[in-house]
């Protein structure tokens, strides 16, 4: 998919750029696989973003966010196909 859309490898400018059909790929994987959504951030402000998928996630106003650790084993496996690697803070 990356090489059909001359794209060597996959980093943070090309999820913001306007080729949409890059990132709703993988969107697709993640909802096919039974995803709730993803976490992203801002292209105006580089805060944090999320977006819900339709039929799968919930939202309710209870608790307080928290920060996912960078050894998280879901974390880790959701990284794992498309072989990113996570930054630690």
């Amino acid at each position: 998919m990356l090489a059909s859309h001359d794209m060597r490898h996959l980093d943070i400018s090309h999820l913001r750029s306007s080729q949409r059909i890059v990132t709703q790929t993988i969107a697709l994987d993640l909802w096919t696989d039974g995803k709730a959504g993803i976490l992203y951030k801002s292209n105006l402000d580089g805060e944090a973003c999320v977006a819900l998928f339709e039929g799968v996630a919930t939202i309710s106003p209870y608790g307080r966010p928290g920060t996912i650790p960078a050894d998280d084993p879901d974390l880790l496996a959701a990284a794992e196909p498309w072989h990113l690697e996570i930054e630690h803070n």
